[in-house]
C-alpha cells in the first residue's frame, strides 16, 4: 500500500489480474458446456448472444430403443452408459467442427457453423456422422467388456436458415 504513483501502478495492476482470472473462470465453466474454442468466440462477439441470423447444420442422434432398454437397468447404470455413449460422440462432433449444444438423455442435439465463417458445415455435420457409427462399432466393444449390450443410434442432419443466440430467462439460459 503506498500513496504514489508506484501505488496506483500497483493497484492496477492487481485488478487487470483479477479480472483476467474472472475472464479465464467464465470461458472454463462456459467451455465445459460448449467448448473452450466457442466459449471464447462468444465471450468475444457479444452480438453472438444475443442472437445472429445464420445458414447452419443441426445434427440430431440418439440411442435406438433407450428408454425400452432403461426400463431394465438401474439409473446408475444407465447414467453410467449415457456417459460412456456421449464422451465417444461428444468428442467426435467436436473433431468435426461441431458444438454439442443440448444433451438430453440418450439425444444430442449439435451445431455446425453456430458461430464464424465456415461453408463446409454440412460436411463437418455429414463426416460427424460417418465417423459417430464408425465410432459407434470401437464403443460398442467397450461397452462389451464392461458388461454393457452393444447401442445403435439414429442420426439425422438439416441444413437451413436459423437465429444463433441465447434463449431463457435471466437465470436458466441455453
Amino acid at each position: 500500500m503506498r500513496a504514489d504513483e508506484l501505488g496506483v501502478l500497483a493497484d492496477e495492476f492487481n485488478s487487470m489480474v483479477a479480472g483476467l482470472r474472472e475472464k479465464e473462470h467464465v470461458t472454463s465453466s462456459f467451455g465445459r458446456h460448449v467448448g473452450a474454442k466457442i466459449a471464447h468466440e462468444l465471450l468475444e462477439a457479444k452480438e453472438e448472444l444475443s442472437g445472429v441470423d445464420r445458414i447452419l447444420s443441426v445434427l440430431f442422434a440418439d440411442i435406438r430403443a433407450f428408454t425400452t432398454r432403461c426400463e431394465s437397468m438401474s439409473p446408475k447404470e444407465a447414467v453410467r452408459l449415457l456417459n460412456l455413449y456421449h464422451e465417444t460422440m461428444t468428442g467426435i462432433i467436436e473433431e468435426n467442427g461441431g458444438i454439442v449444444n443440448q444433451l438430453i438423455g440418450d439425444g444430442i442435439m449439435a451445431l455446425f457453423r453456430a458461430t464464424g465463417n465456415a461453408s463446409h458445415h454440412a460436411n463437418d455435420a455429414t463426416n460427424a456422422t460417418i465417423a459417430m457409427i464408425r465410432g459407434l462399432e470401437d464403443r460398442n466393444s467397450r461397452l462389451k467388456k464392461e458388461g454393457y449390450a452393444g447401442i445403435r443410434i439414429g442420426v439425422g442432419v438439416n441444413t437451413g436458415p436459423t437465429v444463433v443466440g441465447t434463449i431463457g430467462s435471466p437465470m436458466p439460459m441455453e
